[in-house]
């Protein structure tokens, strides 16, 4: 058993998918279990992004505060990472690929929450 809040479970959301994603790739099978916690994750992820405070500080669950947040969500496409970083859009598909930055598939691009953008540039010095 592995307990895990909400805010780790948005973050395990992304790295799942994209290692999941890479698995199938390589023609592996995914056991069972795996996909039972990637589907578990994901349902908590979600339930947590409802209860976060929005930028008006209103819940988008029950109307309480559940932690104030320093930068309202927003999301951003590569190339909007890509200038707030100084490198290129390919420089962070990389980031993404490595694990160093969360990014979610959106179409045929990306799409990114600016709080791990924000965080992701503090951790790497940008």
């Amino acid at each position: 058993m592995v307990i895990v809040d909400g805010e780790t479970c948005h973050h395990l959301e992304s790295i799942l998918e994209v290692g999941l994603r890479q698995y199938h790739r390589n023609g592996a099978t995914i056991p069972e279990s795996v996909t039972a916690f990637a589907r578990d994750v994901t349902a908590i992820a979600g339930h947590y992004r409802l209860t976060v405070s929005g930028p008006d500080g209103v819940s988008g669950v029950n109307g309480v505060n559940h932690r104030p947040e320093s930068t309202p969500r927003r999301k951003l496409d590569s190339q909007e990472v890509a200038s707030l970083a100084g490198i290129s859009a390919n420089g962070v598909r990389e980031a993404v690929r490595t694990g160093r930055l969360i990014g979610k598939k959106c179409g045929r691009g990306l799409q990114f929450d600016s709080r791990d953008v924000n965080r992701w540039l503090e951790e790497s010095g940008r």
